[in-house]
C-alpha cells in the first residue's frame, strides 16, 4: 500500500515540476519578447533602417518574426517568437511596442 503511494506521489511531483518548469520558460519567452520589440521599436523611430532591425530581431530570438507599422507619428514593432516548452508543446509569445518618432533638427 505505501509503495503505490509512493509511486502516485513521485508521478505527481514530477507533473508538477513539468509545469513550473513550462511556466517559468513561459515567462521568460514573453519577457524576451517584450524586450526585443521594445529594442526594435526604439530602433526603428530612430531612422534605422527596416532590415537592419529586422536582422536584429532575428539575432536576439532565433525564428521570430517581425512586423513594423507606422501610424500617424507613432511606430509600432510587433515581435511573434515561436517558444517550445519542456515535454513537446510549441507555443508562440508575442510583444507589441509603440513609441513615437524621433524627429533630427540640425
Amino acid at each position: 500500500m505505501v509503495t503505490a503511494e509512493t509511486a502516485i506521489s513521485a508521478v505527481a511531483a514530477v507533473a508538477v515540476f513539468a509545469l513550473l518548469l513550462g511556466g517559468i520558460e513561459f515567462i521568460v519567452g514573453n519577457t524576451r519578447a517584450s524586450q526585443t520589440a521594445g529594442a526594435a521599436a526604439r530602433q526603428v523611430a530612430r531612422g534605422d533602417s527596416r532590415e537592419s532591425v529586422t536582422a536584429n530581431v532575428g539575432r536576439a530570438i532565433p525564428g521570430a518574426s517581425v512586423d513594423i507599422r507606422d501610424a500617424g507619428g507613432l511606430t509600432e514593432v510587433r515581435v511573434d517568437a515561436p517558444l517550445t516548452l519542456p515535454f513537446g508543446p510549441r507555443v508562440t509569445v508575442s510583444a507589441t511596442s509603440r513609441v513615437r518618432r524621433e524627429s533630427v533638427e540640425w
